[in-house]
């Protein structure tokens, strides 16, 4: 898994995550991964408890990869 923050076209910080071999996705940060929107860097558990909880079953089964 690899992240990268960027903005999106509205000005919102998103963090996109990609996979070898599989579609990526993105998250908006503000309100939904608040440690990452503040400090500006990817933390992975945040990330994953997220994606764990509100992700649909192919992000939560490409995250488990």
């Amino acid at each position: 898994m690899k992240t990268t923050i960027s903005m999106d076209k509205n000005g919102n910080k998103v963090v996109r995550l990609t996979f070898t071999g599989a579609r990526g996705f993105s998250i908006q940060t503000n309100g939904n991964l608040p440690e990452t929107h503040r400090t500006g860097k990817p933390n992975l558990q945040e990330i994953r408890a997220y994606v764990l909880q509100y992700g649909t079953h192919y992000q939560k089964s490409v995250i488990n990869q």
